[in-house]
């Protein structure tokens, strides 16, 4: 298997992207806005969090730089479910949803460490949902 270049994917001109800066507590995306790219965190922090009807928000994940977000556009997705904010100065790499998909068919290497990626964030997430759940009956 062939590991994956962070770096060639940065520097990958066929893709079509922006790169965009963050100020500490700056939206990167807000819940309900529509989904449209797949974000590569470059340097910073970024929160991951939903807000209930009632207004409370529960902070589902604190990414680092290398790390993949905003993902649901590429399984049809339309709106975003949640929100992601910076709580650091940050460098966010937009891919849009369609060159995102070209991207993950054309490299073998970026789809293994994609999807890599998603399945031990998911199981983070499960395994925090499960704990508080549990914390909240006892």
């Amino acid at each position: 298997m062939t590991t994956f270049n962070t770096q060639e994917f940065l520097d990958d001109e066929q893709i079509a992207r922006r790169i965009v800066d963050y100020r500490h507590g700056q939206a990167v995306f807000s819940q309900g806005d529509a989904c449209a790219h797949v974000m590569y965190l470059c340097k910073g922090a970024i929160k991951l969090s939903v807000r209930s009807t009632t207004g409370r928000e529960a902070i589902v994940a604190i990414l680092g730089p290398g790390e993949f977000f905003g993902e649901a556009s590429l399984a049809g997705q339309r709106t975003r479910a949640g929100s992601a904010t910076a709580i650091a100065a940050s460098t966010v790499l937009l891919v849009d949803t369609h060159n995102m998909v070209r991207l993950l068919r054309r490299h073998r290497a970026m789809c293994d460490r994609f999807i890599a990626h998603m399945l031990a964030r998911n199981a983070h997430i499960e395994k925090a949902l499960i704990d508080q759940l549990f914390d909240s009956c006892e």
